[in-house]
Parts: structure tokens; sequence; C-alpha cells
């Protein structure tokens, strides 16, 4: 009689939910077409650069590439039917960069127009997008690029880099490059646990360098924790400040000059030649079609450049981010987007994305938030699906500040597991494999990252929050009775006393062994490396690359074609296939009808797919989460550098 109750509910609920989401989709579509038509004809570019793109198959011999970022890249490949079909299917950044790759050896191509007014690129996705435009430049196509000013704050030399990487840059006339450096900042939130809430963290570490805890149990860096950041930005500073130099021709002396002055208006921006052009974007759009055509030259063109807009570029076949993903850019537009349909030969894409936490994923609910959180039984879970199902390498993309040790532990076991069976795994680094994170991916094949990405912090941590004070302050009275003697030494209600002390250290210096023990054997460190690398301190890729923690830089499509090497296949005849694996739409409606929604459908539900730092208190609520686990710990604290909470949000 319950099981039927319990049936009746669900399908009560699936109507409900069924006709809920036919309203919702007629007020989707029905606000979509109003805004559609109260658009200028040049507001929104993309829409013209696609009306005149037309069809595919019909891209002429002076085809100008267009990009721009007014609709937001998703941060995964979406990995099922259904959630394409609850909500839009937005672009993901590898099938973007491969896109631009393509067209730069399509003779029909002769140029790459980009708009980054929009755009909110993480490092990683940003580097991808420089080696595309590097791409067009090696092919002796030109390139520019619009902006309506630079952010102000330390993401302006993000955006600097990204820029100079053009041949040409243009920006608004009442816009400002800004050029002041870069920075981090970090949350500590001791002083407002203890005072505000009552709420006192006890937390133990074997090294001063394992900063972890020190959000919550300082109020602000510690020397050795400022060090060690310091480090870090010094080197993604040097990296970013080299590519800028090496770009636009400059020695050091001028760069610091630049970042002295810190505000440039566009017009001394353009007197100083850190842009070549100021004018509206409507003007950049019509003088960008001859000047891409004439190579860049004020010589006479027969006709302007047409512009063909990226989302459009292959269209008349499957998107890339849909599926598959093809590795051949050789072949005509479209077939390069989906593969070689004769290639039974797949490489598995799995994410490992956010705090690290034991278990299976609970309840898949919009409401779970379990979207970016891996854990690990249901993450492991889909390593050995992917072996099961007779993948020839699994690349594993991992964007990850750590967490729990023993999750980070299982991940490792199930990477050994796949090796153990013949399947190669590479570790695709994208902006962040901190502790944890890099505990898992440390017995890969091979680990790929990128220059710019956050390699190490190797330790653990542990300990619990103290809230007897926030019982007092809300008058709650706690009473026990224990039988062993050491029963409550997690209990939330009392300081570990000296033996407990005692216990929780010993367990933990044992798990810090361990942890080093094995990244000094697994990558072969020597004495010297080892000493620099286990302990806490954290590296940008390039920093780490030196110190034998990663074994190439790189982004995706460099660890995909990695994954291919180790399987000795042909890149370009094999599929790139995301898991968890796709079902058939039927199947996906009726699943959602009946209550079971997974995180991909969250992601496009709660619009979790979308670019974004997420809320500060969304934040410390999967901070104090994660933290609140009483076993040891291995993670890297919250550290926003550039506008980007690493590893951290939602990306």
């Amino acid at each position: 009689m319950k099981t039927l109750l319990k049936w009746m509910l669900r399908a009560v609920k699936g109507v409900l939910i069924f006709f809920g989401l036919i309203f919702l989709l007629l007020v989707v579509g029905l606000s979509a077409l109003v805004g559609k038509l109260s658009e200028g004809a040049l507001e929104h570019s993309s829409l013209m650069h696609r009306q005149e793109s037309a069809q595919v198959a019909a891209i002429p011999d002076n085809g100008i590439l267009f990009v721009d970022f007014s609709e937001p890249l998703a941060q995964r490949k979406v990995d099922d039917r259904l959630a394409r079909f609850l909500g839009p299917s937005f672009m993901d950044p590898h099938t973007l960069t491969m896109r631009i790759q393509h067209a730069a050896t399509d003779k029909r191509m002769r140029g790459l127009v980009v708009d980054l007014r929009d755009e909110d690129l993480s490092l990683a996705d940003r580097d991808a997008l420089l080696g595309a435009v590097k791409a067009f430049r090696d092919q002796g196509k030109k390139t520019t690029v619009y902006l309506d000013t630079f952010d102000f704050g330390a993401k302006g030399l993000v955006q600097y880099m990204t820029a100079s990487a053009f041949d040409r840059i243009v920006m608004h006339g009442s816009g400002t490059v800004s050029l002041t450096g870069l920075a981090a900042e970090a949350p500590f939130v001791k002083t407002a646990l203890k005072e505000h809430l009552g709420v006192e963290p006890q937390f133990f570490r074997f090294s001063e360098n394992k900063t972890g805890a020190n959000t919550v149990t300082e109020d602000g860096y510690t020397p050795e924790h400022r060090a060690t950041l310091q480090a870090y930005l010094t080197s993604l500073s040097g990296i970013m400040t080299d590519r800028i130099m090496a770009a636009r021709g400059w020695d050091r002396t001028t760069m610091d000059s630049f970042f002295n002055k810190a505000l440039i208006p566009a017009a001394e921006a353009k007197t100083l030649g850190l842009v070549e052009e100021t004018s509206s974007f409507e003007t950049f759009l019509e003088t960008s079609k001859t000047w891409v055509v004439r190579g860049g030259h004020e010589t006479e063109s027969p006709q302007d450049g047409t512009y063909i807009d990226v989302r459009d570029y292959g269209d008349d076949q499957p998107q890339a981010s849909v599926d598959v993903v093809s590795a051949d850019l050789k072949k005509g537009v479209g077939e390069a987007f989906q593969g070689d349909k004769k290639s039974t030969e797949s490489i598995a894409l799995i994410y490992a994305e956010g705090p690290i936490m034991d278990g299976y994923d609970p309840e898949n609910s919009p409401f779970s938030g379990s979207g970016s959180r891996v854990y690990a039984l249901t993450l492991a879970q889909q390593i050995q699906e992917a072996v099961e199902d007779d993948v020839k390498a699994i690349v594993l993309r991992v964007d990850s500040p750590g967490g729990s040790y023993s999750a980070s532990h299982v991940l490792r076991d199930a990477v050994l597991s796949a090796k153990a069976q013949g399947i190669p795994v590479i570790i695709s680094i994208k902006d962040m494999a901190a502790s944890g994170g890099y505990f898992l991916s440390m017995d890969a094949n091979a680990i790929v990252a990128p220059e710019t990405s956050l390699v190490g912090s190797i330790g653990v941590f542990g300990g619990k929050f103290i809230t007897a004070g926030l019982s007092q302050k809300l008058d709650v009275k706690w009473d026990r009775v224990v039988v062993q003697p050491h029963a409550l030494m997690w209990s939330s209600q009392t300081p570990f006393n000296p033996e407990e002390s005692a216990i929780v250290s010993a367990n933990l210096k044992q798990a810090y062994d361990t942890f080093g023990g094995l990244v000094k054997a697994g990558r072969k460190l020597t004495d010297a490396q080892a000493t620099q690398t286990i302990g806490g301190q954290f590296f940008t890729g390039r920093d780490a690359l030196a110190l034998n923690l990663i074994d190439r830089i790189g982004g995706l499509e460099e660890a995909v074609a990695e994954a291919a090497k180790q399987a000795r296949l042909d890149r370009r005849a094999v599929n790139l296939v995301v898991y968890p694996k796709i079902e058939d739409l039927f199947s996906g409606f009726l699943r959602f009808l009946m209550g079971g929604i997974n995180s991909s459908q969250a992601h496009v539900l709660m619009g979790a797919s979308l670019p974004g730092m997420p809320a500060e208190g969304a934040l410390y609520a999967t901070m104090l989460d994660v933290y609140q686990q009483p076993a040891p710990l291995a993670v890297l604290p919250p550290v926003r550098i550039a506008g980007q909470w690493m590893g951290w949000s939602d990306r």
C-alpha cells in the first residue's frame, strides 16, 4: 500500500511538473520573442552575423570568423539530451577553440574578429583561446579584437594579456586600459565565527605552509601563507607580462611604466601603442571587414569580408558539445566536429570539478548543489563504467581545491584501477589541482596543465568547529551519556582534550606522511624537489613543470592528444565521449517526471552551467560543509585571483 501511494504521489508530481514545464517554456519563449523584437539592429551583433553567414555550406572565399560572448559558454559538455532539451545548448570552451583552430586552416576564412566585451573566461579557457588565435596568426591571417574598456580591477591585466595576442586591438574612445597589476584576496572568518556566532575552530597541521585551515583559524595571512601566495602570484604575473611583452615587442622598463600609470585613457593608450584604434563597436565591425581581407594593409580589395558566426560555423553537423568531438581538423566544416563516423575507438572525458566529498552524489535534485562537488564513489563509478565500455583512454578534467583525504584516496585508487586494466588515464588540469585534487591526479599516465593553473598544496590538516558558544548564545542546553571514553571526541560542544588532540594529530601525521611519500614515489621526485613541493606550497603550471609535478603544458585538447598517443591511436580518428553516458530523450524525460534529475539537468534548470562566481554566502556554506568533516582534509582554502574563485566556483 505504501509503495502504491508512493507511486501515485510521484505520478501526481510528474503531471504537475510537466504542465509547469510547459508553462515555463511558453513564458520563456514569449520573453525571448519580445526581447528579440526590442533589440536594435546592432545591439546584439551575433544575430547580425548569423544572418550574414546564412548557410555554412555557402561560406565565401572572403569569410571572416566572428566570435563574441553575448551567449555565455557552458563550462562542461552537457551530458545528456534531456538537459539540452530543458535549457539552451551553450557552446563549451573546447568546441569554441576547436572551431577557431579549424577555421585557421580553412582557405575560405581570411581572418578572425573577436568581441571580448561580455567575456567571463577562466584562466584555462583564456589560454585555450590564445592558442587558437595563434593558430590563425601562424597561417598568416589577420586577427583583431574589441573591448569598450578594460576591467578596473586585477582582471584588467588578464584582459589585456588576452587582447595582446591579436594583431590589432580596438577599444571605445571613452574607455580605459587598466593595468593595475595582479593581486589575490581571501576571506578570513576567525573573528566573525567567534564574536558573532560563538564558534571556535580547533585544527591541526604539520607544516606552516599547509594553509587550508587558515581561513577559519587566522584573521589574515600568516608569513608562510603570504610567502607561498606571493611566490605564486609573482610567477603568474610573470607569465602574463612575458606574454604581453613578447606580443607587443616591449621591454621590462616599458611594461613597468604602464603598471605605474595603472589607468590609461583610450586616447593616451593609442598614443603609447597599447591599442591600435579607438572607435565605436559599429565602426569597428565595418572597418574590420576591409582590414582583415586586405591583410591589415591599406591596399585595394575587390570586396569586403563576410562575417561567419562561430556558432554557425559547422552547424550543418551536431555541435561538438553534444555527443562527441572530432579531432580531424583537416576535414570539411561540420565533419570536423562530429568525429570519424566509421571509427569505433573512443576516449572518455570525465569531469572532477569542485571540492571532493566522500560517498555517492546525494539525491539528484536542482536544489542539492551537487553539480559543483566531486563525490568520490560516483566519480569512481564513472571511471569504471568507461573502462567496461572499452574506451581506449580516459581524460580526467580536474578543477578542484581538494577536500576529503579519504575520498581523494578512493579516486586515486580508481585511476590506478583503470591503468591496471590497460586504460591510460590522462589528467587535464583546468584552473586548479590542489591538495586532494592533486592526490587523485598524481599517479595518472600523464598530467597536462596550463601555465596559469594552480598545482600542489600537498599535505593535510584536520579538526572541528566548537559551537558551545553558539549554543550559549541561543540558550540551548546540552547533556550527554557516554560509554567509551572518546565517543564524543568529535562533538561540537567541547574542544579536544590533550589525549584526544594527540590521537587526532597522530592520525593526521600518518595521512601527511603517506600523502608525501606517494607523491615522491609516484612522481619520482628528487629529495630537493620533494623538499620544495611537499608541505603545502602551491605553484603555477609553469613552475610545477620545472618541479616535475606535471608532465607538460597544455589544455584539454593537448590532454586528449596525449591520451590518443598513449593509447597508440590517431587523434584524428577517435571520438571524445562525455561521461556519464548519454541517455535517449524519452527515457530521460520519464526519469525527470518521476523526480530523478541528474546534475547536468540541475545545472541547466538552476543556471549553474553558466559561468559566474558563486555568492560569498554560498561559498562560505560550501567551505564550512567541507571543513566540518571529522577526518583528515586535503584542501586549499578559497582564494580569489583576478575576480575568479580558484577551484571553488561553478565554472
